[in-house]
């Protein structure tokens, strides 16, 4: 992480004095959180936040400075901060609209998959009703139907027992990328000439991880 004594620790912002201590935060909407966080209280707090490269700096004007290092306002964790602060600092930030986007993109693409699912169940059932009704099967047959359909159970629930571990693995880790940290978007990958797996891919590195088989 940079050196954020890189950085002057007093500077002028409309000709006004601001100081800061070096807090540094990992972005901006947790920074943005602690000050709105202290804007609550009943005292004036006057901060400015300035993003360099890998972190955030936040520079307080002189009064606001001297309460924070002498008086009894303290800079809280960010852990500790009301959820509706929280989502006060996202919404003065723009993060709320995006966040409602990504959950409608998502729900969307949750609604074409389940449609694509149902679609597929009805062409299997209607294939296996007019070949049910075309001809006569032995006891052989119907014995190797049996077996197959004991193999595809088994298949169907190994393969729903890997989705369920994916499921669980994407609400945990994959909201974001492992790798870069960018935004992981759903899509599909194609493997030989039919088979293809529902996957979720960085937007930036493109790294790609399972989804869902079909």
């Amino acid at each position: 992480m940079p050196n954020p004594q890189r950085y002057a620790k007093k500077r002028f912002f409309s000709g006004k004095h601001y100081i800061t201590d070096y807090e540094t935060y990992d972005d901006k909407l947790t920074a943005k959180s602690v000050v709105t966080y202290l804007k609550t209280k009943d005292v004036m707090v006057r901060a400015r936040i300035i993003k360099k490269k890998k972190f955030v700096l936040v520079y307080y004007d002189q009064d606001t400075y001297n309460k924070l290092k002498y008086g009894n306002l303290k800079i809280p964790d960010f852990d500790k901060i009301p959820e509706d602060i929280v989502n006060e600092a996202k919404e003065s930030l723009g993060l709320l609209d995006k966040e409602e986007e990504k959950q409608e993109s998502k729900e969307q693409f949750k609604n074409w998959r389940e449609e694509q699912q149902d679609r597929f169940q009805k062409s299997r059932k209607d294939k296996f009703e007019v070949i049910k009704l075309k001809k006569e099967v032995s006891t052989t047959e119907l014995m190797q139907t049996s077996i197959k359909k004991k193999q595809k159970k088994v298949k169907d629930e190994v393969e729903q027992g890997i989705n369920t571990v994916l499921n669980h693995v994407e609400n945990e880790f994959f909201r974001s990328c492992p790798k870069c940290g960018g935004t992981m978007k759903p899509t599909f990958m194609v493997i030989g000439r039919e088979q293809r797996i529902s996957v979720f891919q960085c937007r930036d590195c493109k790294f790609y991880i399972p989804r869902r088989f079909d």
